[in-house]
């Protein structure tokens, strides 16, 4: 557990060698909070400066759990009633796609439906948007899907998407919203992702060595330490970015069809080289660390 936004502890602790049983926490609050490679880029709130113009984004919803849909267009309501940000919600059943539209009508939302296969997950259903070229001339895409985990306890699971929400699109006058960080990836041609900063770190789990491979495809080693990485799968990226990591790691997807396991697929790779690939690729990343007092210190709940 992590109580501090903008920093990797378990990089800290490889870094500065530290003990497997030392607490990297007390070490580098001891030791005054110093600055290094274990330090995390965080989106900052903009007072006063404006962009010129408003940058056009697609806010894509992943939608295969038909029952989440409208917890997220609640979450998502004031940014996706901005002009420049398109809704787009995709979805693998005809029958949901049947609902989905329904609801649209409904609520009065303006969003578009698109059907890809179910492949992939919500990586495979982005994949799809992005190549298309429908959506060719975007470059900002924001990423969400309807997560379920039905291995987790489901009051855990509802709090972890209200986290990465509040992370990522909230609106609020004295905090960190979807804006802040257009503008900040749109002013920093170098920032290529942003993701909730997750209080819960996490490791390579069973995806160490898939990640490797992926890696050396795209040129470069991977180290075994835990990544800061977007947990969960939903962030705010640049094209560019996207695109190299989904062609680093095509020679992995094929057979990597449903149902997946639970951990150790090319996909669940994917996730974390998110975190890891801007650095190598001369881009940075940046986190927002949202309302977590809900979902803080509550990972033993399954």
């Amino acid at each position: 557990m992590n109580p501090l936004s903008g920093v990797n502890l378990n990089r800290y602790q490889a870094e500065n060698l530290l003990p497997s049983d030392a607490s990297p926490l007390s070490h580098y609050l001891l030791a005054g909070q110093p600055r290094g490679p274990w330090t995390v880029e965080k989106i900052a709130k903009q007072e006063s400066a404006t962009l010129e113009v408003l940058p056009h984004s697609v806010i894509h919803f992943h939608c295969f759990h038909v029952d989440l849909l409208d917890e997220f267009l609640a979450a998502a309501n004031a940014v996706i009633s901005l002009p420049t940000n398109d809704l787009v919600v995709t979805f693998t059943d005809h029958n949901a796609g049947k609902y989905i539209n329904a609801r649209a009508s409904q609520t009065g939302i303006d969003f578009r439906a698109v059907k890809v296969p179910n492949r992939g997950r919500n990586f495979g259903a982005l994949r799809e948007l992005i190549y298309s070229t429908d959506f060719e001339h975007v470059d900002l895409w924001a990423h969400f899907h309807s997560k379920s985990s039905p291995h987790l306890d489901s009051s855990f699971t509802e709090r972890w998407r209200k986290f990465i929400y509040s992370s990522l699109l909230d609106s609020g006058p004295d905090r960190i919203g979807y804006q802040d960080i257009l503008f900040q990836l749109t002013k920093d041609p170098k920032l290529s992702i942003a993701f909730p900063d997750d209080p819960h770190e996490f490791g390579w789990g069973e995806n160490y060595k898939m990640g490797a491979a992926i890696g050396k495809e795209m040129g470069f080693d991977v180290s075994p330490a835990a990544p800061k990485f977007p947990v969960g799968g939903m962030f705010v990226a640049k094209r560019a970015l996207l695109e190299g990591l989904y062609e680093g790691a095509s020679r992995f997807t094929p057979g990597a069809d449903e149902p997946l396991a639970q951990d150790g697929t090319v996909w669940h790779a994917f996730e974390r080289l998110l975190g890891v690939v801007p650095e190598h690729l001369g881009m940075r990343a940046a986190v927002n660390r949202g309302q977590a007092g809900q979902y803080f210190w509550l990972r033993d709940t399954q």
